[in-house]
């Protein structure tokens, strides 16, 4: 459903306004790419891949390309950075001011939009003192910080190995903070100086966070075992790196080729699951998931199925024919590109998250088509917790 559509709730209107704001940002992204400034004379990008960098920026995908920001001249890596944390606020406000509603958090508009904006300098803030190393300039480190909490795979200067200290104690927990949503974020707040008791769908969303994040570990450990070294050590770090990173991230790894193709396959579920609502992931989202199992418990035991079970099963079906529609393009536009790729890419697009076997080098319709998908993915899930916050007065759990 449109966002335009929740025009008619109190709060509405500003939730459209931003989305309209975000995507004539996004398309002034698009102008600055195409120009002089933006690259180093003789690198201009054509209109295709002005197109995907800048959605890949601004959705907070973070797809890897064959010239990446530290090539870029200072307007267009100005350009990436206010795109990200640009990404980033849009997806937490417009996303938390239609969750509050369907949870009936005793949260204002105007307290989300401080809380957002609060979060963000906080997380800038953090990651900019705690990633700051000699040698790297500054904009490399706010650059990672934001994209850390931003939830996307672009990064400036030099990224942090998997067993750095850098990459698990600071961008990792950063991107696994963005991933939670604002209001789980709002609410831990509140239950840490307040007392006050969270909320099913931010206890929901803590608890299949951490399952899905060690279930990954423990999973991915046991299929590197014992490592190319033979490192138990670095194993689990890979491991650690990977299962933040496939639930949308997108930071810590470059490629996926590097691990063991059972590993590749895994992720893919992992990347359409995602985070969770009105944060900086992408996918369908962990409550998603929580919705529709507690639906069909429900249906076996012949209660009623709520509403909101309902949406989940649409919106899942949604997410899969953005899916289905983009492999399909790309199987007929991409006919020398291994199929499995191709569905990874279809994936790694649609949920936002950027990880890829390889830089990503497409046709012209190849590169528009993860374009659209990439900006669908991130901008469907609002449309169904507004759709959600319209249409629905009892939910405990939002998805979308």
């Amino acid at each position: 459903m449109p966002l335009a559509a929740a025009m008619g709730v109190p709060g509405g209107a500003l939730a459209a306004l931003l989305v309209a704001a975000y995507l004539v940002l996004i398309a002034g992204g698009f102008v600055v790419f195409r120009t002089p400034w933006a690259m180093r004379r003789g690198s201009e990008m054509s209109t295709q891949r002005a197109a995907f960098t800048a959605a890949n920026a601004g959705t907070l995908t973070g797809f890897q390309i064959s010239v990446s920001v530290n090539d870029y001249q200072p307007a267009g890596r100005s350009t990436v950075l206010l795109l990200t944390v640009v990404g980033s606020l849009v997806s937490m406000i417009v996303g938390s001011m239609a969750l509050v509603r369907i949870l009936r958090l005793p949260y204002s508009d105007g307290q989300v939009i401080t809380a957002a904006l609060v979060a963000q300098g906080l997380a800038l803030l953090a990651g900019t003192s705690l990633l700051t190393e000699f040698g790297q300039d500054f904009f490399a480190t706010v650059m990672q910080a934001a994209a850390a909490f931003g939830n996307s795979g672009i990064y400036a200067g030099k990224l942090s190995g998997a067993g750095e200290w850098r990459l698990q104690m600071v961008q990792l927990p950063l991107a696994f903070l963005g991933g939670l949503g604002l209001p789980v974020l709002m609410e831990i707040y509140d239950r840490a100086f307040g007392g006050r008791r969270m909320s099913v769908h931010s206890r929901t969303v803590v608890a299949m966070s951490a399952g899905l994040y060690a279930a990954a570990v423990v999973v991915f450990v046991l299929l590197q075992w014992p490592g190319e070294d033979g490192s138990w050590r670095r194993a689990v770090a890979e491991s650690s790196a990977a299962a933040v990173d496939c639930r949308t991230a997108g930071i810590a790894l470059h490629y996926v080729h590097e691990f063991p193709r059972t590993m590749q396959w895994l992720m893919i579920p992992l990347m359409a699951v995602g985070a969770s609502p009105a944060g900086t992931g992408g996918g369908v989202k962990t409550t998603t998931v929580a919705a529709l199992i507690l639906g069909a418990h429900a249906a076996l035991k012949g209660r009623r199925v709520g509403r909101v079970a309902g949406i989940a099963a649409v919106w899942v079906g949604a997410y899969g024919a953005i899916v289905l529609v983009s492999l399909l393009v790309l199987l007929w536009s991409e006919p020398q590109a291994p199929a499995d790729r191709l569905v990874f890419l279809a994936v790694s697009a649609a949920s936002n998250v950027g990880l890829s076997h390889e830089p990503v080098s497409l046709s012209a319709i190849g590169l528009y088509t993860l374009t659209v998908a990439m900006l669908v993915g991130r901008l469907a899930p609002m449309g169904v917790l507004w759709w959600t916050a319209m249409t629905t007065g009892d939910a405990e759990l939002a998805v979308g």
